[in-house]
């Protein structure tokens, strides 16, 4: 049996609400902001709770009384390796600063520019489970360099999206059509500025 309770505070769970104007599956009156995933033997259960109700189910305990550390969720991912692999993870290090990427995964911070590089390898798949890309792309002022490059970013992603559907990938699909969406917004905001000047 594997469960996965997720709650969301603050802005984020201001977003889902807007986003998707859910409201608790229980009492039918808060928006839900504790999504909990039950699977066994295959079958799949959805909740979608307020905090109050899934507070009184005992399903999670509100952020407030505990916090996400990104060095326990670095260190997590460690469970499960073998001692060769937890072993190639000490003796990885940065040139510059000597950082082990296994004192990374402890402490959950870089210690210089050089460490992305020297840890890319490894980096790049945590990056892109946590946040969907392996590049910053907030919002920025876009100089008209950059528009062009958004243009050409757009239009790889366009194909990557293609080929995500047509082999059925939709998690991929999905966070894809967000960066094309942020991408847009960006260009959007550059095109009004564009025309205030």
């Amino acid at each position: 049996m594997h469960r996965v309770p997720i709650e969301c505070s603050g802005w984020w769970a201001e977003k889902l609400r807007r986003a998707n104007n859910l409201l608790c599956d229980s009492c039918k009156k808060r928006v839900a902001t504790v999504h909990y995933t039950e699977v066994v033997g295959g079958n799949v259960t959805d909740l979608h709770l307020c905090a109050e109700c899934a507070d009184r189910k005992g399903l999670v305990k509100p952020l407030s009384k505990s916090k996400f550390v990104v060095a326990d969720f670095l260190a997590g991912l460690a469970e499960g390796l073998d001692a060769d692999e937890l072993e190639k993870e000490t003796q990885i290090r940065c040139k510059t600063c000597n950082l082990s990427y296994a004192e990374f995964r402890r402490g959950g911070k870089l210690g210089c520019a050089d460490c992305y590089p020297s840890f890319a390898g490894r980096l790049d798949p945590l990056l892109r489970r946590i946040h969907g890309s392996t590049r910053h792309a907030g919002k920025l002022i876009l100089k008209t360099g950059a528009k062009a490059e958004l243009k050409r970013e757009l239009a790889g992603i366009q194909k990557r999206l293609e080929a995500a559907i047509r082999d059925e990938n939709f998690e991929d699909a999905a966070s894809l059509r967000d960066r094309m969406r942020a991408i847009h917004e960006s260009l959007g905001s550059k095109d009004t500025d564009d025309a205030k000047s």
